[in-house]
């Protein structure tokens, strides 16, 4: 029996609910798993919930991997209460039973317990919807454990024979309206990335179900990658890392003679995805056990270490860059769908090859970006910037067929991606191309969704979260500052709280809502966070998901997971979600305010301790610490309030792109006796 922990180095950690108003309550759904051993005995489960409602009637066990329910806890209970659902399997045949707890704490109707809520429901929607093949059988959707012989049980499939995903299989698709039938790797990608970031990796206990679901689909992605030898390539660019041009290059920065790409199509777009996944492991020492074996001279990918494949990767990346050779544009710079996909330079496909050398770089992996990479970069970014008419600041697609100021999906789904590019080669806030992009996202942030995806920044997913990554990953000059308040440059004026603003349609005070209020509005088929109607419902793969770019109603492949990654802050790693601290007066002693927190397992050697007077920043760091601890003691006051955020930090000292939730913290005043 596993249900899932909300934080799996802490199981009993409760999982958050929350009351809609007086009389309703937030629709939460409790994930649950059972390994029947291979039994052919018949099992049911039934659930008592803690709070003193009827427990459900016994079910029959039909998905070993899905025995979760969805259930409204008391509205009225007080902020704190605590509950222990158990859901119990019983065995038909002998009458035996099994058991496991699941466990629930009342929190206050905020952003953060809404987020909490919307990333539980997210995760499992994304377990439910996965296939799995273990050892010739397949599961999920309509199967459970069909002998299947495309399932392996060797060689590629690795020594266990277990490996699963959501890409398109061979045995047809799983559910209907059918998610897994788009021949894209990304898809596995992004959706292990939205486990990692919350904590859930390949390394994590057995206890957590998800350990499982990441053990299989990077297994999957392994599988569905494929190797080459490097070889040299020549730039005619005018650009300080190539003086005098013509130069030539080599890209093999482990010397193991190979480059590995996606072996699918649009290998430029998804490989970035694979990347940020392998990096948000923060295992680069780990090895892998499927993928193609050593031949040909060349180590392969089946047994050599996460790092290796992520360096093989980068070089791959590194080569596959147009240079000014070819490219309708003569500049180059980008990145085609394709390895140097002549005459097609395309800023979509080149902020997946950014986020992928960003990742790789900025991260325990520690693996450099080319210089020549991000310099070539550079004359591309420029030369794709609009700089005049209405579209003043933004990136085009793709300056042969449309124009750098005639976006062929609006504005707002490439002016990101260009954003993401920029903070790879180190440009940020005080260069004319940030500041131009940064205003005119800022100016149209708070357009109504209700207009369209070519009008609203906050309508389009895919722009939306390259938007998400650009303002994590602002890097000006090679120093790592995350911006939390979007602004219109250089007078940084008009601030607005681009993820935790709560805005008229949510009844707050600021000038719109942020990504976060947005987003969790957005969940479930009916849109909305709860109640009777309009709460996501997990228990069917249509609900409890995220929709596409446009907001049309129809489930999107990849919107989950980016959206579930938006949510939790984050890029590449998981970050500490649980700071929370109490503060205690001065006295004898200055006033002090001690902070805990939840240690990151996966990429995190030390934590930056960071303190404001405002909740959304800006704050100043206070201190570093390599323990789950930090006491605050420098200039605090009785009776004020404090807010605190982590940064974590790698083994060298560098920001891992997320950050912490906020705590906000209240020094009491001295009683007078």
């Amino acid at each position: 029996m596993k249900t899932v922990p909300l934080d799996p180095n802490n199981p009993t950690t409760p999982h958050v609910t929350y009351p809609l108003d007086g009389t309703h309550e937030v629709t939460i759904v409790l994930g649950a798993t059972v390994d029947l051993g291979g039994s052919t005995d018949s099992f049911t489960y039934s659930w008592n919930f803690g709070d003193g409602s009827a427990a459900t009637a016994p079910a029959a066990v039909t998905q070993p991997f899905d025995i979760s329910a969805q259930h409204q806890y008391p509205p009225g209970a007080a902020g704190g209460t605590t509950w222990t659902a158990v859901v119990t399997v019983t065995d038909t045949n002998t009458s035996a039973t099994y058991s496991a707890n699941y466990y629930v704490i009342q929190q206050a109707n905020n952003l953060s317990s809404r987020v909490d809520v919307a990333i539980d429901n997210g995760l499992w929607y994304l377990h439910q919807s996965m296939w799995r093949c273990n050892n010739g059988k397949l599961s999920g959707g309509p199967y459970n454990n069909v002998a299947n012989p495309n399932c392996g049980v060797g060689g590629v499939y690795g020594p266990t024979g277990k490996y699963g995903g959501w890409d398109q299989i061979t045995f047809g698709c799983v559910f209907s309206p059918c998610y897994a039938n788009l021949a894209y790797e990304g898809i596995n990608g992004s959706n292990v990335q939205a486990f990692e970031v919350n904590g859930h990796f390949e390394s994590g206990p057995a206890s957590d179900p998800y350990t499982d679901d990441v053990n299989n689909a990077l297994a999957r992605m392994f599988m569905l990658l494929t190797n080459t030898a490097v070889t040299s390539k020549t730039y005619n660019a005018a650009v300080p890392s190539c003086s005098p041009s013509p130069c030539t290059f080599t890209f093999d920065g482990n010397t193991n003679g190979q480059a590995i790409y996606v072996n699918q199509s649009q290998p430029m777009y998804q490989g970035g995805m694979i990347m940020d996944a392998i990096v948000a492991s923060g295992t680069p020492a780990t090895l892998t056990h499927t993928g193609p074996a050593m031949g040909g001279g060349l180590p392969g990918i089946n047994g050599i270490s996460y790092k290796d494949v992520v360096q093989d990767m980068v070089d791959g990346y590194s080569y596959c860059q147009n240079n000014s050779a070819n490219g309708y544009d003569g500049i180059g710079g980008a990145w085609g769908y394709n390895c140097l996909n002549q005459n097609y330079d395309d800023g979509s496909v080149s902020q997946w090859a950014a986020i992928g050398l960003i990742g790789a770089n900025r991260s325990a992996f520690g693996i450099s970006i080319p210089a020549i990479v991000k310099d070539t970069n550079g004359l591309w970014t420029t030369a794709d910037q609009c700089t005049s008419g209405i579209y003043t600041g933004i990136f085009g697609y793709n300056i042969y067929n449309y124009g750098k100021c005639n976006p062929p999906w609006g504005p707002f789904a490439i002016t990101p991606s260009g954003m993401v590019q920029l903070t790879m080669d180190q440009v940020g806030r005080g260069n004319s191309k940030w500041d131009l992009a940064e205003t005119y996202y800022h100016d149209n942030f708070c357009n109504p969704p209700s207009s369209g995806a070519t009008v609203s920044p906050r309508d389009y997913t895919y722009g939306l979260f390259s938007f998400t990554k650009s303002m994590l990953l602002h890097d000006p000059g090679g120093v790592p500052t995350a911006i939390t308040l979007l602004e219109d440059r250089p007078a940084g004026t008009n601030a607005i709280d681009w993820y935790s603003a709560i805005g008229p349609e949510s009844g707050g005070p600021n000038s719109c809502d942020g990504v976060a209020q947005t987003l969790v509005k957005r969940q479930g088929i009916f849109g909305g966070d709860g109640g009777s109607v309009g709460s996501p419902n997990p228990s069917s793969p249509q609900n409890g998901y995220w929709q596409g770019h446009y907001f049309d109603g129809n489930q999107g492949y990849f919107e989950t997971a980016w959206t579930i990654i938006m949510l939790r802050k984050t890029v590449f790693a998981a970050c500490p979600q649980n700071l929370n601290g109490r503060g205690t007066p001065s006295g004898l002693a200055p006033a002090r305010i001690d902070l805990t927190w939840t240690a990151v397992t996966n990429g995190a050697a030390s934590y930056n301790v960071m303190r404001g007077t405002t909740s959304g920043g800006p704050y100043t760091l206070e201190g570093n610490s390599t323990l789950p601890g930090f006491s605050d003691r420098t200039g605090l006051v009785n009776g004020d309030t404090y807010y605190y955020i982590l940064q974590p930090l790698d083994a060298n000292g560098n920001p891992i792109a997320c950050q912490s939730n906020e705590a906000k913290i209240t020094v009491p005043m001295k009683k007078v006796y």
